[in-house]
């Protein structure tokens, strides 16, 4: 199987007897519960079609024992394959190259960094190293937030840490008539992609919202043509014709305002 081909070539070679797909009772007890962007609790996937996506579990002991095997003149004939995975191989945007998914970018500082990051349901790593210096760090993190920032940051400081976001504000729900919120009800499709529809429902006096793809979420009115959800920061709000038949809504969500029609 991939992982028993793994734990052949790589894993048992470098010591990483703690990186695995099937866990062992011990290691999924010291499994780190996942998390969402907003601190909620996710669900840990499961990959075991496409296991080299993301498959396997590992602490950062052994990740760093990876790293070891990555840095510094190669000793063995896997730490020269891995040489040889590192080295560029085509462009990737402005400064970067990729090679065998290791990834060479010249910082702000000047410095080139050679990385990777991965992430699965509720967890983000980075894996980076400055092979000029043989200095390298392993940053790993059980919520669905990118860790780039932090692991570039650690190996140039003049690379900036993300800004933290400014708090959401805060919102205060206002009593609106059944007769009033009625008109909101309808399906509403993407003008950019209509196949992503938002569905809007009455349902004993409350409104919820559902996107395709996605659970029903309640929707509380903050003033006659506006609700917000309460599980995540967004709104919708609803535009009208001159007669006052509701047409399309916004959704505004991360700083964008996405158009919807009615349908």
């Amino acid at each position: 199987s991939y992982e028993e081909l793994l734990i052949e070539r790589v894993l048992d070679p470098l010591g990483m007897r703690d990186t695995r797909i099937a866990l062992a009772p011990d290691q999924r007890r010291r499994l780190a519960p996942p998390y969402d962007a907003d601190r909620r609790p996710a669900r840990n996937w499961d990959l075991p079609t496409l296991a080299g996506a993301g498959a396997l579990r590992s602490s950062v002991t052994d990740m760093l024992k990876f790293l070891d095997a990555n840095v510094g003149p190669p000793k063995t004939a896997l730490e020269r394959a891995m040489r040889d995975a590192q080295k560029p191989r085509a462009p990737m945007g402005p400064g970067s190259q990729i090679g065998l998914n290791w990834i060479t970018t010249k910082t702000k500082g000047g410095v080139e960094v050679v990385w990777h990051n991965g992430g699965t349901g509720g967890y983000r790593t980075f894996i980076g190293f400055d092979p000029g210096r043989s200095v390298g760090l392993v940053v790993l993190s059980n919520r669905s937030v990118s860790a780039d920032d932090i692991g570039m940051h650690l190996l140039d400081p003049a690379t900036p840490l993300t800004p933290k976001p400014a708090p959401p504000a805060q919102r205060t729900a206002i009593d609106l008539p059944a007769s009033a919120m009625s008109k909101f009800v309808g399906v509403y499709a993407l003008n950019s992609m209509p196949n992503f529809k938002i569905t809007v429902t009455l349902e004993n006096g409350a409104l919820f919202a559902q996107a395709t793809g996605q659970g029903k979420a309640s929707v509380f009115p903050e003033s006659e043509t506006k609700v917000f959800f309460r599980v995540v920061d967004a709104q919708l709000e609803f535009a009208s014709d001159a007669g006052g038949a509701i047409t399309g809504l916004v959704l505004h969500q991360m700083g964008a305002k996405q158009p919807f029609t009615r349908t």
